[in-house]
């Protein structure tokens, strides 16, 4: 499989107790202790991708959403499938 940009759509929940990636009835959910403020939401979402799907943060673009809570994240030059990524993020 030849290098790719995969499309994800991330529902995120500010302000929560613990940092968390999961999948729920197939809607990807990032809960994070961080507060919707310049943008520290987005780069912890963007640190914890790139940290779960061992891919450079720098692959990983906020393409909608940025300051919305429903987000879609385009990975950049991956080498892997959508089916490789969410298994990684259910591990």
């Amino acid at each position: 499989m030849g290098r790719q940009y995969i499309y994800l759509k991330i529902h995120v929940k500010p302000m929560k107790k613990k940092e968390k990636l999961y999948i729920n009835n197939e809607l990807i959910i990032y809960e994070t202790p961080e507060k919707p403020v310049k943008g520290r939401v987005n780069k912890a979402l963007i640190k914890t991708l790139s940290k779960k799907l061992s891919i450079p943060s720098n692959n990983i673009e906020i393409v909608v959403g940025f300051k919305a809570q429903d987000k879609i994240i385009r990975l950049n030059n991956v080498d892997m499938s959508k089916e490789d990524i969410l298994e990684k993020i259910i591990d």
